[in-house]
């Protein structure tokens, strides 16, 4: 199923925060830092691709 800008954007928001709370309180390299940090590269480069456009 795929997420609607909206949805895509809380995600990223949640994933964000979540990613900030884990680095706060476990080495940045560890494996839960590590994991929602990829999650929120993918989501991002999801958004971008999908509802960003670059003008030339």
């Amino acid at each position: 199923m795929e997420l609607e800008q909206k949805d895509l954007l809380e995600e990223i928001e949640w994933a964000r925060e979540k990613m900030y709370d884990l680095s706060s309180q476990l080495n940045r390299t560890s494996h839960e830092v590590v994991a929602i940090s990829s999650y929120l590269d993918a989501l991002l480069n999801k958004y971008q691709t999908t509802y960003y456009k670059i003008e030339n």
